[in-house]
């Protein structure tokens, strides 16, 4: 059995971890939490019928990856929503906590060039390097080690060294958190920098993760 990772499903947890652990808040990223509750039977899947969701938080009883996964990009005949699949069918009452908005300041991918000062804080999710060594000599079995940077932008430096502290304690207290990855814990911090396109009224700051010892196996 072919098991290769996918950077597109862990930059997308990467962007859920980083939303649901509140980094920025949720004024900051513009955006409100709800509750659904919901009954379920024998569902494999569940629709959230709205197109402007950013994270689902929680749902009782149940571990992301482990229980269920979701896609917040899922075409419903032209409407774009949230997908929740779940790993087992589900029965049973359930409380479905997620973030909804028009916008958000944590995600994975460019920030669009056109973006205002009002716009930010932001935090972008990239990826600098995936490095695969051979770890079997049946050449059947890969260990891959990702390196993660995130690009932390703030109007100030006060505000731009809480978030990166925020960022290195939620990482270094939920190291084994991500589904995808073995494990995430921080690596560096860049120098602050005024970002050159803005008239130097933003600063910024890379902060790299480490995420090891991913096995891939073909």
């Amino acid at each position: 059995m072919v098991s290769v990772l996918d950077d597109k499903l862990i930059g997308k947890e990467l962007e859920m971890l980083l939303r649901n652990a509140d980094i920025l808040s949720v004024t900051s990223r513009g955006v409100a939490t709800t509750t659904d509750s919901v009954t379920l039977s024998a569902a494999t899947t569940h629709l959230i019928n709205k197109t402007n969701v950013k994270n689902v938080r929680s749902i009782t009883g149940l571990t992301f990856g482990t229980d269920y996964t979701y896609d917040l990009d899922y075409d419903n005949t032209g409407a774009i929503v949230c997908l929740i699949t779940f790993t087992v069918a589900q029965t049973g009452n359930y409380d479905i906590v997620y973030d909804y908005g028009s916008t958000d300041k944590i995600f994975y991918g460019l920030p669009r060039q056109e973006q205002m000062l009002e716009d930010y804080p932001i935090i972008k999710i990239d990826f600098t390097s995936v490095s695969t060594e051979q770890a079997a000599a049946n050449g059947q079995v890969f260990e891959s080690n990702y390196l993660i940077t995130l690009y932390v932008y703030h109007k100030t430096v006060d505000d731009l060294n809480d978030t990166v502290k925020n960022i290195r304690t939620f990482t270094l207290s939920n190291q084994t958190t991500s589904y995808y990855l073995r494990y995430i814990i921080p690596n560096s911090s860049g120098p602050i920098m005024y970002s050159p396109d803005k008239n130097e009224k933003l600063v910024f700051r890379t902060v790299e993760l480490t995420a090891p010892l991913n096995e891939e196996t073909i």
